[in-house]
């Protein structure tokens, strides 16, 4: 079974489309929806927007499905500086990160290794800033998609993706989280569901579709609905592909 969650209805309409039959239910307060595309059982999962309905999203459905076997992270997120992403593009995330846990000084970020401060609860191994995603899971998801980007005319790259609570709407802001991070992009949900992941031992793949410049929002040029369309159609052509059914239901290999 696999788990597709995206944040908001913007970023699914093609992908529940897509699935067939589809059903509608409640799962708790978030909506979700049950299909089948190539005999994959599919549940979609609308969190809402940010960390805290992500991770309580995430956590509700893989203890409600516990045959899910994956999990993707669909949804846009904005090109960081020095990224050479454009709108349109699709980022394949390789790892997480929480851009904004640590502590603020005058003098420098300190990020949670540094503190030491772990996010994981007693009897889980340290979870800090950085998120690994799963790496054979990721890498065969790249290789499979990129004759259909060439098709596309879309730019395909991967690594890391930061996750922040508040956007970059300035330049200072835009490179500070760049600085953190060395990520290509930033979203508001991707590390909460990576987190959730590690904890139930599921693979996650996450897609993103490139929005919007960060920074000024005068200077973002957004384009939203191409950002979606990309990484759900991106997500479709791995599953019509077989992706996830040639992939062995292993646990995560955090490479």
């Amino acid at each position: 079974m696999l788990l597709v969650l995206a944040a908001v209805p913007q970023e699914t309409s093609q992908l529940r489309a897509a699935l067939y039959p589809c059903s509608y239910r409640r799962l708790g307060p978030y909506p979700s929806w049950h299909g089948r595309r190539q005999g994959q059982d599919t549940i979609l999962v609308h969190s809402g927007i940010g960390m805290a309905n992500a991770a309580a999203a995430t956590a509700l459905a893989l203890h409600h499905y516990p045959g899910t076997t994956y999990c993707c992270n669909l949804g846009c997120a904005g090109a960081l500086p020095h990224s050479r992403l454009h709108p349109g593009d699709l980022v394949v995330a390789t790892q997480e990160h929480y851009a904004q846990a640590g502590l603020d000084t005058e003098e420098a970020f300190v990020p949670l290794h540094a503190m030491p401060l772990s996010l994981a609860p007693e009897g889980f191994s340290p979870i800090y800033n950085d998120i690994p995603l799963d790496h054979d899971l990721c890498s065969r998801a790249f290789l499979q998609l990129q004759p259909w980007c060439s098709q596309q005319g879309a730019h395909l790259v991967s690594g890391i993706s930061a996750t922040v609570a508040s956007g970059s709407g300035s330049h200072s802001s835009s490179l500070q989280t760049q600085q953190r991070s060395q990520a290509l992009c930033e979203n508001m949900e991707g590390a909460a569901i990576a987190h959730m992941c590690v904890y139930w031992q599921r693979p996650l793949l996450e897609l993103r579709g490139i929005s919007n410049y960060t920074g000024p929002r005068q200077h973002q040029n957004w384009h939203l609905e191409l950002a979606c369309q990309r990484a759900t159609n991106a997500f479709l052509q791995l599953v019509d592909g077989g992706l996830f059914t040639d992939l062995s239901p292993v646990p995560p290999s955090y490479a």
